[in-house]
């Protein structure tokens, strides 16, 4: 029977990746949140491109 010598009972997880659906929608959350909502319908659709 093999020994682990790790804390953690010789268990590894995998890494969570992050795909790149998941990267946009937290650039988008990020720069489109409810405090910037204001200045934003005052410049209209051409906010987004900011």
């Amino acid at each position: 029977m093999a020994t682990s010598t790790s804390g953690t009972g010789g268990t590894v997880k995998k890494a969570a990746k992050l795909g790149v659906f998941t990267l946009m929608i937290m650039n988008i959350v990020a720069v489109v949140s409810l405090r910037g909502l204001p200045a934003e319908a005052e410049y209209g659709m051409s906010s987004a491109f900011y």
